[in-house]
């Protein structure tokens, strides 16, 4: 018995072509990088990394860079599960009076995709590896 599937769209899940075409898109989402905003890529995963010690200018970073990044997969064609987005914003974890030129946040930064929320946690998994919000690694490690 024989089964054939035509494909219209995409490439076959397993064919050898697949990590190739991949990369030349990713290459081209990969070229939004610039001074404010930082990302990187390995397999399926994309992270965004983007700094500031005011929340404020955080917030309006962040989210152009999700807009930017959301509107150059829709000219790809790919499709953004915003549910499927998680954000981790990394605070200083020094005495409040030593925190001169650190980050403080009284509030979870919000960062929105097409105008949905992103999900902010105290920590997430991201490529086997548990981050948290203080760098502390215990989460990673007592796991």
């Amino acid at each position: 018995m024989e089964i054939k599937r035509i494909c219209s769209k995409g490439c076959a899940q397993g064919s050898i072509i697949s990590p190739n075409l991949r990369n030349l898109y990713m290459n081209q989402l990969l070229s939004l990088n610039s001074d404010t905003l930082f990302l990187q890529a390995f397999a399926d995963d994309l992270a965004l990394v983007s700094a500031s010690r005011v929340r404020e200018e955080l917030e309006n970073n962040t989210n152009k860079a999700l807009d930017a990044i959301a509107n150059k997969l829709r000219e790809l064609k790919f499709d953004l599960s915003v549910d499927k987005c998680q954000g981790l914003a990394f605070r200083s974890n020094v005495h409040y009076r030593q925190r001169r030129g650190q980050s403080i946040f009284n509030r979870n930064p919000i960062f929105k995709i097409n105008g949905q929320s992103v999900n902010i946690g105290n920590s997430l998994k991201y490529l086997g590896i548990l981050l948290d919000c203080r760098s502390t690694w215990s989460n990673h490690i007592l796991s």
